[in-house]
């Protein structure tokens, strides 16, 4: 009897201790080493799922906008595979949009689909805006190639959550011409906010990462562009060099990006429906 009760404890207490969480693995390693690892699993993955939200917002008078993009992928890499949903919702217009395609690297090509307006097209090299939003991998490359002298990595103790742990990467403002692009702004912006002062008046651009410290997987990831475009209306405006407008579309300026990765290698296979890949082709 009592060697059944030993037994039993003996199994409640691995139990707990299973139950207190896995090994840290950013122990004993630099904050830069705890990142590099985490973005090259990262780059490297497999698979993952990914939530998304992308607001974009100004009151100027030369092109107001008031809108959110919220997204959710699946993503598979060697071969690449995306299945992606999202919702535009226009609050300058009070529209909402709704729209779902597939992208697909097979054979060398890299074939799109979008289902618009009740069909299905596709064509070859053809991408989506929404594709790079919903693209953590894309945003750390970027991240990694423009990274600021001023120093890559700080850890953020404050708001760190639990068993994630925040680290917040800065990149130099050359970076400034993909959030630009991929603004979803159809103004021709001229040379101007090309120029190094401006480039160097917007600052550095901050990525925030939150890294699991068990598996060093990034389950979120953060980037706001608002502060440095703010900037860039300010040195536009001081110049004097710009139209009003256009300086005052970029002082008054919001652009947040948020993203949720789970299932790091776990998203069940899928492919892409017989319905979209029977679309109509499109020139890209």
């Amino acid at each position: 009897m009592k060697k059944k009760i030993l037994i039993v404890s003996l199994f409640i207490v691995m139990l707990l201790v299973q139950g207190c969480g896995g090994k840290d693995l950013t122990s004993g390693i630099s904050d830069e080493e705890v990142v590099a690892k985490a973005i090259d699993q990262t780059l490297n993955l497999e698979s993952v799922e990914i939530d998304s939200s992308v607001t974009f917002k100004t009151n100027s008078v030369y092109q107001p906008i008031d809108a959110q993009v919220s997204g959710k992928a699946k993503v598979f890499n060697n071969p690449v595979l995306i299945e992606n949903n999202y919702t535009i919702i226009n609050n300058t217009t009070g529209g909402t949009e709704e729209y779902k395609n597939y992208i697909h690297y097979l054979n060398d090509v890299l074939t799109g689909y979008v289902f618009q307006e009740g069909k299905w097209f596709q064509g070859e090299n053809l991408l989506f805006p929404e594709e790079i939003v919903n693209n953590p991998s894309q945003n750390l490359s970027l991240f990694i190639a423009n990274q600021s002298d001023n120093g890559f990595v700080t850890k953020d103790t404050e708001n760190s959550e639990g068993n994630l742990v925040k680290y917040d990467l800065a990149a130099d403002p050359g970076i400034y011409l993909w959030a630009l692009n991929q603004s979803f702004l159809s103004v021709n912006l001229g040379n101007f906010v090309q120029d190094p002062e401006a480039l160097e008046a917007m600052g550095d651009f901050v990525l925030s990462i939150w890294v699991d410290k068990s598996s060093l997987n990034i389950e979120k990831m953060e980037l706001d562009f608002s502060k440095n475009l703010n900037n860039l209306g300010l040195f536009l405006k001081d110049k004097g060099e710009a139209p009003e407008n256009v300086s005052e579309l970029f002082e008054g300026f919001e652009y947040f990006v948020e993203y949720d990765l789970k299932n790091h290698n776990k998203v069940e296979r899928f492919s892409v429906p017989l319905e979209a890949r029977m679309g109509e082709r499109i020139e890209y």
